[in-house]
């Protein structure tokens, strides 16, 4: 079997999430939303990925907005017929969410180089409908929280960048460690707040907490210290943690549009709010704790960055 072929590709993938993700239910749902893709591939004579167009991309897009939607159940009813091959249980799931997935499944060949190019590139994403539903369920909470890596390699500037990598650690401290958007906001890049895997935070009309942080969300923030945070930063007294494009402290309108746009990205339903996000992450299991080493190092880093040598 070549390595390029479905189905070693499918399992690259998987393993990925599974040494990245905390959501165990990721993979159970890439594999009922890429087994119709690859029968469309399939159908087509398509035997591998590294025969994947933006032609094929832009085609399974299309069938997709054919696929009549219900309002009322709020669930994809596929046509039989029009997947014969597809043996995976398919899920109630927008065609946005669909479409989502095979975009991300797409762009993990290409930044492993499996792909010289990503052939949904240039297709743009189906857009989000509107449900009555407001709350996030795990699955779809953990699937938003991929959404900015989509933009990681997909964008050029270096400024673009660091504000992707800051939404990924502001997305995980919201859901996975369960901060609220006023101690998101309230938390500064002072050395004293880092202690053991846990962040130090007090905001203006609420009382002071430490919140703790899962491994997971440790490592995204620390990739932000490192690499994304001086990009962003203007002024070297500055004291907040997050920073906006402009090197200004994160505001409450850029949070909300950080979140609207990383839940555009991934399909999910308009009117994703962070106390949304904030409220489905409180209903999670407790985190697990990073251990001592990178909890130290994002000490030592905050330290660095407001005293520089």
């Amino acid at each position: 079997m070549s390595n390029t072929s479905f189905a070693p590709c499918q399992q690259r993938f998987f393993e990925h999430l599974a040494a990245t993700q905390p959501c165990d239910q990721l993979a159970e749902w890439f594999s009922a939303v890429l087994a119709p893709f690859f029968a469309y591939l399939t159908h087509l004579g398509v035997q591998s990925v590294d025969g994947i167009t933006p032609a094929h991309v832009a085609g399974f897009r299309a069938q997709l907005l054919e696929t009549p939607w219900s309002p009322t159940q709020q669930s994809l009813c596929w046509e039989a017929a029009r997947f014969p091959q597809a043996k995976q249980p398919l899920m109630f799931l927008a065609p946005a969410q669909w479409f989502y997935a095979v975009r991300l499944f797409l762009h993990f060949l290409w930044q492993g180089g499996v792909l010289p190019q990503n052939p949904a590139d240039d297709v743009a994403a189906l857009p989000a409908i509107q449900l009555r539903r407001r709350g996030l369920d795990e699955l779809e909470a953990e699937s938003l929280l991929l959404a900015p890596s989509l933009a990681v390699d997909r964008w050029q500037t270096a400024l673009q960048v660091a504000a992707s990598r800051r939404d990924q650690a502001v997305l995980s401290l919201l859901y996975r460690a369960g901060a609220s958007p006023a101690e998101l906001r309230a938390v500064k890049l002072a050395p004293f707040t880092w202690t053991y895997g846990e962040v130090y935070t007090r905001p203006s009309r609420a009382p002071a907490r430490r919140i703790r942080l899962g491994r997971s969300t440790a490592a995204l923030v620390q990739a932000y210290l490192d690499s994304a945070r001086p990009q962003l930063v203007q002024n070297s007294a500055e004291a907040a943690l997050f920073l906006t494009a402009d090197g200004k402290p994160l505001d409450d309108a850029t949070l909300r549009a950080l979140v609207r746009d990383a839940a555009h990205e991934a399909g999910l339903h308009q009117g994703v709010t962070p106390s949304i996000l904030h409220q489905a992450g409180l209903a999670r299991p407790r985190v697990q704790p990073c251990n001592e080493r990178p909890a130290l190092a994002m000490a030592a880093t905050a330290e660095a960055l407001l005293d520089p040598v």
